[in-house]
């Protein structure tokens, strides 16, 4: 009964519902046949001025149109009107509208339904209501809202909502309000260009795609048909290089798809290729016109006017195409079975025609060098020497060498040089031939000198008197060398050199290195001294064995006692004066000898050397 129908915050002034007519605006789709009307009105949807829109999509079935799902959307208390609804390619049907109420300033908002709720003509709005715009004002001064609003279809995608309507800024200022929306991502729009649209049939197009809505997958149609995939792309590469094989208007198709779908580009009579002018003019190179046998070269076309195919020839024909390339590639790699000279011949062809280059005795293939490095001796003592050897094969014949060695320090243009290494070292040898390079390395070991410890030899001894003493050095196993030793280390003093004899001691590891050491024993020419063994008559020692305590008694007063061990050393000297004494050796148990020595009397001997055990 009144045009005031949609209350807002903090007024008396309603806004007018229009809920006497459709809203802009009827909306017409025809999906190949099948026709279909959106459209949208204001209701009350409890007669208390609580607005709600009310919605219609439309059939056309047999010969009329009939309804076919409809709705009202008013989910809240709020007040929604001045609607606008539009279906887009995907069956997805959207629609924006202002809402307002006693708690709601006049805003923007938009719902929806999805593509399977609507295949199902529920008529139910399943996409979640959202805000495009939250107001902040009421309209006090008068009724009338919003009555251009709008919601379209983006005409490129056929998939975006684009959607404007009024809001308030303040109590008198308005504002419009333009936004886009969609309810899933896109299928692509599909675009596409090529590099050249005048090719020659012996030139490649690169085409690349310009498809926006992220695409997952291609597929590219050529009409005719008579075209060939290049690099190893095919139909369904995104960007293809194609040749074009023969000539005439081509028209390009491309399919741009995601998981929303698919979209094709045609471009009718895109390309135009023509046929070459002229045939090649065939030339071509190599990176290495004297290489060694298998050794893989490059060759290189440098033929001109665009050729479309190739054939290789060697003459010998020893060769073997290497990383999977072919008498017919245009760039071959090809290693050389043989030594020796090689005739290479290329034939470039295009429609225009052929043309053959041929190079006599182009590739010199030199026989493998290779290089053997020995050591004589490999394994050597410290302070030895040992002599290199290089040996070339193969090449020219003509060598230069250069040696090297780890630990650094050793440097080398000899073939065979002489090396004094103080720790195990690799030696690496590098021959150059002129043309190639070998390399070969060999290892020295170093053994150390075994280290030598003699034992407690005896300084000086008697020359009479006196036990052999056995020499003793670790490592044992040694031998012994010099005046009065034995090979076995016995010295005797009796037949040694009087004064100082140099005894040396060897020993040889099981390396086979060798080291020795030295030390003087002095011998003495003992005058005057006798020696009575065993004479009980002059001189009583017991007991004998002992634990190192013992008796001395003579008939005869002694003057000293000197006790000497098994080495002929002395290990006591006692002063005595009397005709028997307590003797306290206290030495390590052993054969001993004890010198008695006596006070001079006429016809009587004045030494006297007994043996005694201490057990």
């Amino acid at each position: 009964s009144t045009w005031d129908n949609i209350a807002q915050p903090g007024t008396s002034q309603k806004l007018d519902a229009i809920n006497q007519i459709l809203m802009h605006r009827a909306q017409y789709r025809n999906f190949s046949g099948s026709q279909h009307v959106v459209c949208n009105h204001t209701v009350d949807v409890d007669n208390t001025d609580h607005g709600g829109v009310r919605w219609y999509e439309l059939e056309y079935v047999g010969s009329d149109w009939e309804v076919r799902q409809y709705g009202t959307y008013a989910p809240d208390g709020d007040s929604r009107w001045m609607g606008s609804i539009a279906m887009n390619g995907d069956h997805e049907i959207g629609l924006g509208y202002s809402v307002s109420s006693t708690s709601t300033y006049p805003s923007i908002r938009y719902t929806g339904q999805s593509a399977s709720e609507n295949a199902s003509a529920s008529g139910i709005l399943d996409i979640a209501e959202t805000s495009i715009q939250v107001g902040t004002a009421s309209q006090s001064n008068y009724n009338r809202w919003g009555d251009y609003s709008n919601l379209a279809i983006d005409a490129d995608d056929d998939h975006t909502f684009w959607f404007t309507t009024e809001y308030n800024i303040s109590g008198s200022q308005k504002g419009t309000k333009i936004t886009s929306f969609e309810f899933t991502a896109a299928a692509p729009l599909a675009d596409f260009i090529a590099d050249d649209l005048t090719p020659l049939t012996t030139e490649a197009v690169q085409f690349t795609d310009l498809s926006s809505g992220a695409p997952t997958s291609w597929l590219w149609t050529f009409t005719p048909s008579t075209i060939t995939y290049q690099g190893g792309t095919t139909s369904a590469s995104q960007n293809p290089e194609v040749m074009f094989d023969a000539a005439g208007f081509y028209t390009v198709e491309m399919t741009a798809t995601n998981a929303n779908g698919s979209n094709t580009e045609t471009k009718v009579d895109y390309i135009e290729a023509s046929l070459p002018s002229s045939a090649p003019v065939t030339d071509f190179e190599a990176d290495n016109t004297a290489p060694a046998i298998m050794e893989t070269v490059y060759f290189t076309d440098l033929s001109t006017n665009d050729p479309t195919s190739w054939l290789w020839a060697f003459t010998p024909s020893t060769v073997t195409y290497m990383n999977g390339t072919t008498s017919a590639t245009q760039n071959p790699e090809v290693a050389f079975n043989m030594a020796g000279y090689y005739t290479v011949e290329l034939t470039a062809t295009n429609t225009a025609g052929s043309d053959t280059e041929t190079k006599t005795d182009y590739i010199n293939v030199a026989d493998g060098m290779t290089v053997l490095a020995t050591a004589s001796p490999e394994e050597i003592c410290k302070g030895d020497w040992s002599q290199l050897n290089a040996a070339p094969t193969g090449g020219t014949g003509s060598y230069t060498y250069s040696w090297t060695s780890v630990p650094a320090g050793f440097t080398s243009t000899l073939q065979n040089p002489v090396v004094f290494p103080l720790v195990n070292t690799t030696y690496h040898v590098e021959v150059d031939d002129g043309g190639q390079l070998a390399n070969d390395e060999v290892s020295v070991t170093v053994n150390p000198l075994p280290v030598i410890t003699l034992g407690d030899w005896p300084d000086m001894l008697c020359n009479v008197g006196v036990p052999p003493v056995q020499l003793s050095a670790i490592p044992a196993g040694g031998t012994y060398s010099g005046p009065g030793v034995s090979i076995t280390g016995m010295f005797i003093s009796s037949i040694a050199n009087l004064g100082w004899n140099v005894i040396t001691y060897t020993y040889e590891d099981t390396h086979g290195c060798e080291n020795s050491a030295r030390d003087s024993i002095y011998v003495d020419d003992c005058v005057g001294i006798s020696e009575i063994n065993g004479d009980e008559s002059l001189v009583n020692l017991y007991p004998n064995p002992s634990m190192g305590s013992f008796t001395l008694e003579s008939e005869q007063e002694m003057e000293r006692i000197e006790i000497i061990d098994q080495s002929g050393k002395m290990v006591m000297m006692r002063k005595i004066n009397s005709k028997s004494t307590p003797i306290s050796a206290l030495r390590a148990r052993g054969f001993y000898f004890i010198r008695i020595y006596f006070k001079n009397h006429n016809a009587l001997p004045t030494v006297v050397t007994k043996e005694f055990v201490i057990k």
